[in-house]
């Protein structure tokens, strides 16, 4: 019985159409099943995996850029207050009219510091305050000093040259810090005394952290003593850790006093693997589906002789089709499933790269976007020896405006002065950069400073017109903008950051001599 149903079978397949048909459909399905495995294994899976790689690397290394930015703003923060005359003579002093004028918890919080304290020559507090604008309230210092004078090498020294900066773990968590003497604004002394300044990396700075690189970090700051010993003895500027749903990089960071002792963590979610795996998996159900459709239809038509199959296979065919619908896009002229796979990847990568580069709520282009075309530009204008001229505009006390009107009046805000940015240029090579909570930034390739003051007074004309109430200002009843302009021509003793930085200190200038005015950066 056993030979005569292998023999039938064997007949089925060798002497009928329909048993022909059906095992090269078995043939093709397995052959096909194979092929799109493999694939997904041998190709697929690596180049997906190098992407999380790769961008967990630049995850890590944007928070790396990052976290140098905000050590260099304290810096130049320190810089303009250590030396300034009014600083001076408060160290000299004691005069209470510069406390009052200069160190409110509002005058702190608009430069983005937690804490300032003025040590005189003797190394004696004259004036120290430590804020949480968290709670809005001053929290006492006592302690936090009381660790300064305990490290009093690592923040006086006796040198009048003597300046440092960087982080540093302190009873009252991990700090930005930056110490320097205080001398008169021409740079001239002796030294006054010393003036320290920071900002604490609490929550907030975190959470901006994390939208910079769109994922998780840590920063630890003692108990990660296997990852500093594996990074000294590898040699490798980090560490990566691969688990089944995130990626894990740790690079050492030196602290205040040039150690490394600080660990920062990235951890990058792996979504490309997991969502490349979960289409291809989709796509060979889909494979499946259609080959045993297929071939139930092939079965109706030998069964009826080959006509009435015939028209429900045309029916089938034009009812799938209808059914499944025009594929989306024009990568492809293909019509099979590769086709509809690619168009589904390429509308996927044009989503995510909108993401990345827009900011939701202005529609302008964001900071992930100038890093990314800045360096070509550069270097062209390099080549060319043309002239850039950036803008950096601040719009004057929108947290006051924020809490007048409310946040969703502070976004609407937002979005006028994006309309009006938009207005005020023309040409298709000029971006328009949100760099900042209230912070516009406008790259003008080609444009020299005249032309950037140009476009500068036609915002704050337009901005005028628009008349938007801000009754909380203290320059005017309306909004209004403090506006820095620097210029250069890019070379490769300077770059984008050098300007910007020119910039912000022209936009600093406009701030301190009054606001709603521009200021234009000057050697």
């Amino acid at each position: 019985m056993y030979n005569n149903e292998t023999m039938r079978v064997r007949n089925f397949f060798r002497e009928t159409l329909y048993g022909k048909i059906l095992l090269i459909m078995l043939l093709t399905a397995a052959v096909t099943i194979v092929l799109i495995y493999a694939l997904q294994e041998a190709v697929l899976k690596k180049s997906y995996i190098q992407l999380e790689e790769e961008l967990s690397i630049k995850n890590l290394n944007r928070l790396t850029q990052v976290i140098g930015r905000d050590s260099s703003y304290i810096d130049r923060l320190l810089l303009d207050w250590s030396l300034w005359d009014d600083t001076y003579h408060f160290l000299q002093s004691g005069n209470r009219d510069y406390v009052d004028s200069n160190l409110s918890i509002d005058s702190l919080y608009n430069i983005s510091l937690n804490f300032m304290f003025f040590y005189n020559r003797s190394g004696d507090l004259l004036w120290g305050e430590f804020y949480d604008f968290e709670k809005w309230e001053q929290i006492p210092c006592g302690g936090f000093s009381t660790t300064f004078i305990q490290q009093r090498d690592l923040l006086f020294n006796g040198d009048e040259n003597f300046s440092r900066s960087g982080l540093l773990d302190t009873s009252m968590g991990l700090l930005f810090m930056a110490a320097r003497p205080v001398f008169k604004s021409d740079g001239s002394g002796p030294a006054a005394g010393t003036l320290i300044i920071g900002k604490v990396i609490d929550a907030s700075f975190i959470e901006k952290m994390k939208e910079v690189v769109q994922g998780e970090f840590s920063l630890y700051t003692g108990n990660r003593d296997d990852v500093l010993h594996e990074l000294n003895i590898s040699g490798s500027s980090f560490k990566m850790e691969k688990e089944e749903n995130t990626i894990h990089l740790y690079r050492a960071l030196e602290d205040m006093e040039g150690r490394k002792t600080l660990v920062l963590e990235s951890v990058t979610d792996r979504n490309i693997w997991r969502y490349g795996k979960k289409v291809t998996t989709l796509f060979i159900d889909l494979i499946l589906v259609i080959i045993g459709l297929f071939t139930l239809v092939i079965l109706i038509l030998i069964r009826f002789i080959f006509i009435n199959p015939l028209h429900k296979i045309t029916d089938f065919l034009r009812s799938w089709k209808k059914e499944s619908g025009s594929p989306v896009g024009l990568e492809t002229e293909r019509v099979d499933e590769i086709g509809t796979l690619s168009r589904g990847i390429n509308s996927f990568s044009r989503e995510l790269q909108d993401m990345a580069t827009t900011d939701s709520l202005t529609g302008l282009h964001n900071r992930h976007l100038m890093d990314s075309l800045i360096p070509g530009i550069w270097n062209i204008m390099s080549r060319d020896r043309s002239e850039i001229t950036i803008i950096l505009l601040d719009i004057d006390f929108f947290k006051k405006y924020n809490d007048t009107y409310g946040h969703q009046a502070g976004d609407k805000c937002l979005k006028e002065l994006g309309f009006i940015l938009k207005s005020s240029i023309k040409r298709s090579t000029d971006m328009i950069i949100r760099y900042g909570g209230e912070e516009f930034l406008l790259i003008l390739p080609a444009t020299a400073l005249e032309g950037g003051l140009i476009i500068a007074n036609k915002v704050q004309d337009l901005l005028q017109k628009k008349s938007l109430e801000h009754r909380s200002s203290e320059v005017s009843g309306h909004v209004t903008v403090s506006i820095g302009i620097a210029s250069a021509f890019p070379n490769r003793e300077n770059n984008l950051d050098l300007l910007i930085e020119n910039a912000d200190a022209a936009l600093y200038e406009s701030k301190e001599s009054g606001r709603n005015r521009i200021t234009v950066y000057r050697d």
